[in-house]
């Protein structure tokens, strides 16, 4: 960021937080939970379509 007289710090970060393109950088977000027992449940949290797409057997205590 450069020194301005027009646009404060914030407005500049904010600003430029605007042009990042989100979906193509973006991860996955994933869940997954452990039982006591070792048993483990996968949990995708990003997108619906990408949790439509997980495995139905990684959704349930395994």
């Amino acid at each position: 960021m450069k020194p301005s007289k027009i646009m404060s710090r914030q407005a500049q970060l904010k600003a430029a937080l605007k042009e990042i393109v989100w979906g193509e950088t973006r991860q996955h977000d994933d869940l997954i939970f452990v039982s006591a027992e070792g048993k483990t449940r996968h949990e995708r949290l990003c997108h619906p379509e990408c949790a439509a797409e997980l495995a139905a057997d990684q959704t349930e205590w395994s």
